[in-house]
C-alpha cells in the first residue's frame, strides 16, 4: 500500500485492506494486549511499523490454528528476553504440535470416509437422523395408546 510506504502510521482501514480483517478483529487483538496501537489528537487508533508487523504475524499464526494465548506467548517472548532464538523454538514446537493436530484430524475424516463408502455405518453412529427416530417412536406411542 502506498499510504503505508509514504507515512509511519497507518489507520485501521488501512490495515484491514493490508491484511484483510475487520477493524472488530483489530479491537480484539488489542483487547487481549496483543498490539497497543498509539492515539492521535482525535483518539483514533494510529499504527506504527512495529504495530503493523506484528499485526502480520498475529493474522499468520492464526491463519496456521494457533491460539491467541500462543501467540501473545510468542510476542512476549520475543520482546522480553529479546532472545530471537527461543521465541523461534517456541513457535517451531507449537506450529509442530499443529501439525500432528492435523495430522491426526486428516486420519480421523479418511478413516470415516473409508467407513461410510463401505456402507458399514454401526447402529447409534453419527450419520443417523435421531429426530426421524425420535418422530417414528412417538408415533409408535401414540398409536398403542389409540388402540
Amino acid at each position: 500500500m502506498k499510504r503505508n510506504e509514504t507515512y509511519p502510521q497507518a489507520t485501521v482501514a488501512d490495515l484491514c485492506r493490508l491484511h484483510g480483517v475487520t477493524p472488530r478483529a483489530l479491537r480484539h487483538y488489542e483487547a487481549e494486549g496483543l498490539i497497543a496501537p498509539m492515539r492521535d489528537g482525535r483518539n483514533r487508533r494510529s499504527y506504527d511499523a512495529q504495530v503493523r508487523a506484528d499485526v502480520r504475524v498475529i493474522i499468520e499464526l492464526r491463519r496456521a490454528g494457533l491460539m491467541l494465548s500462543d501467540i501473545r506467548t510468542f510476542l512476549e517472548f520475543g520482546d522480553a528476553t529479546g532472545d530471537e532464538g527461543a521465541a523461534q523454538a517456541f513457535l517451531k514446537a507449537k506450529l509442530a504440535d499443529r501439525l500432528m493436530a492435523l495430522r491426526e484430524e486428516l486420519a480421523a475424516v479418511e478413516h470415516a470416509a473409508q467407513t461410510l463408502g463401505t456402507g458399514a455405518l454401526p447402529q447409534g453412529a453419527p450419520g443417523r437422523d435421531p429426530w426421524r427416530d425420535r418422530r417414528s417412536s412417538r408415533a409408535t406411542v401414540a398409536r398403542r395408546a389409540s388402540a
